[in-house]
């Protein structure tokens, strides 16, 4: 779904797809980097409308040509000189996909559970739960000690689970979770390290 723009009335418009931002068969990003993006996309004049102004008229067509130029808008990412959108396009997935996307490996499952701390009634259950993470390749299991970062004053605390909410079981790829940690004492975290 696209949600366009034309001279201060704003149309949603269903597009199914354009192939410039479809996965190539070599791409190394996940399946899943290539369905969870959504924008705004700005027209002039050259688009036309219908006689109510309510939808466009060929639109698809028109931005599925190889002739239409994109070109993004506040300096995002400057405009490719040799209009090749799907280059432009597949740097920019990768790009966000290197910097922002933290997937999370919940590995250990050991059950589902209901949550009676959580506020929202409906997201009480389900949680699945597992005894360790993995993430940009360092693995936190329950038991290890942590210490907050960027914070004053400084936490120290003892892992005790880690939670993925929905119907989950065995080792999963997600990019949420919560981990449930006990609040230690600064000596007690020094004297576990001693060991």
């Amino acid at each position: 779904m696209l949600l366009l723009q034309r001279k201060c009335k704003t149309f949603f418009c269903l597009c199914s797809r354009f192939d410039w931002c479809c996965r190539p068969a070599k791409s190394t990003l996940p399946l899943e980097c290539f369905s969870r993006f959504s924008g705004v996309l700005f027209t002039n004049d050259k688009f036309r409308v219908n006689a109510s102004k309510q939808k466009f008229m060929d639109l698809e067509l028109k931005l599925r040509h190889k002739d239409t130029l994109f070109t993004p808008v506040f300096n995002v990412q400057k405009a490719s000189k040799n209009k090749n959108i799907q280059k432009d396009f597949i740097q920019w997935l990768e790009k966000c996909h290197s910097q922002f996307d933290k997937q999370v490996k919940f590995l250990g499952y050991s059950k589902t559970v209901t949550r009676t701390d959580v506020p929202t009634k409906k997201m009480q259950h389900p949680w699945a739960v597992y005894s360790a993470i993995e993430l940009d390749g360092k693995i936190y299991k329950a038991g290890d000690l942590v210490k907050s970062q960027r914070t004053q004053p400084t936490y120290y605390g003892k892992v005790n689970k880690f939670f993925l909410y929905g119907d989950h079981e065995g080792n999963v790829f997600a990019t949420g979770g919560e981990v449930e940690i006990t609040r230690v004492s600064k000596k007690i975290m020094q004297f576990e390290k001693a060991k």
